[in-house]
């Protein structure tokens, strides 16, 4: 071969194993890593003699591609004046429908269905039971990688 014509070759050949080399860089930059998308928060009783409302799900994970992964959500309820404690037993749909139920495991803890939507801004709950467990409010979306603990935002 001629030396120009095997420049040629090595000079292709450089550039297509640069490329292969950088492809992975490429792309991990384009995907956003696994997440948990998790929210907590207090609402205000419905009445003024009501307690607030301590509200904290467990973190459900979403993939790279955002989709979330399993549909079950997982959490407590609590009144502020620490009167009870339920836990959140439920499902969330893949467009963010969420229903669930509250059931007291300590004093008299927040009962009752609720059922609402989750948004990429955050959450709206209502709570359907009895005295002041009959409130709807709205809760904030936190996130973190799925890789660490606590942080959000």
């Amino acid at each position: 071969m001629h030396k120009p014509a095997l420049n040629r070759v090595f000079a292709a050949s450089g550039v297509v194993v640069l490329g292969l080399a950088m492809a992975p860089l490429v792309y991990a930059q384009a995907q956003r890593p696994a997440y948990l998308d998790y929210w907590a928060g207090r609402s205000k009783g419905p009445t003024a003699t009501c307690p607030s409302l301590e509200w904290d799900v467990v973190p459900l994970p979403h993939d790279a591609a955002g989709e979330l992964i399993g549909n079950t959500i997982n959490g407590v309820a609590y009144y502020g004046d620490m009167s009870g404690v339920s836990t959140i037993k439920g499902t969330i749909t893949a467009g963010g429908k969420l229903t669930a139920t509250l059931t007291s495991v300590s004093g008299a803890g927040p009962t009752g269905t609720v059922t609402g939507m989750r948004s990429a801004n955050g959450t709206h709950i209502e709570l359907h039971g009895a005295g002041c467990a009959n409130v709807a409010f709205d809760l904030p979306r936190w996130e973190s990688t799925a890789d660490t603990e606590g942080g959000g935002g």
